[in-house]
């Protein structure tokens, strides 16, 4: 049920919203999840016509992690790391792979982004996926396409409402300020 809210009412604000089926990648058997990514952290995504249909072939999600203070064992940070969805050999059989980034600062604080792991996660049986268990919804469906936001007509009518309302109250108040 909640998952449904927040879809629904993410795709009424924003238009779409991203949707990943992921398990836990150390328990063999887990149980099966949907994890939501806000548009916003959708930052990248690559399509492609395999065998005649056209499949995410690449999604870059933006994520934040808590990782453990290298200095006190007490605290921890929120650190920014990059899930790339890939599909490898797409000439062939195609293979879903994972690979995470971290964010992470050299001695001048520069921030750059270093490569942590790569894994394959498998369907329950141990078969490997043949596409990117990601999708977009939108307003009109299942689709990779950018959709125009449902509630952008009443958004506009609404500030249109304001600024109208704001330019009757001035025209009051500078016609009553000579009196």
């Amino acid at each position: 049920d909640s998952v449904a809210r927040e879809v629904v009412r993410e795709i009424l604000i924003e238009g779409r919203v991203g949707l990943y089926v992921d398990a836990p990648p150390d328990q063999e058997n887990a149980t099966p999840y949907i994890a939501l990514y806000y548009v916003e952290n959708v930052v990248n995504w690559r399509t492609k016509v395999i065998k005649g249909v056209e499949q995410l072939v690449m999604v870059v999600l933006r994520e934040s992690v808590e990782q453990p203070d290298a200095e006190d064992e007490f605290e921890s940070e929120m650190v920014c790391q990059y899930r790339v969805l890939r599909l490898i050999d797409t000439d062939t059989t195609p293979r879903f792979v994972v690979d995470i980034w971290t964010e992470d600062e050299d001695d001048n604080e520069d921030v750059f982004y270093r490569y942590q792991s790569t894994f394959e996660p498998r369907a329950i049986g141990g078969k490997p996926f043949s596409y990117i268990p990601f999708c977009f919804a939108t307003p009109i469906g299942v689709t990779n396409e950018i959709q125009k936001i449902p509630l952008i007509d009443l958004i506009e009518v609404n500030i249109s409402h304001y600024q109208n309302s704001a330019d009757l109250e001035h025209g009051r108040h500078f016609t009553a300020l000579p009196t």
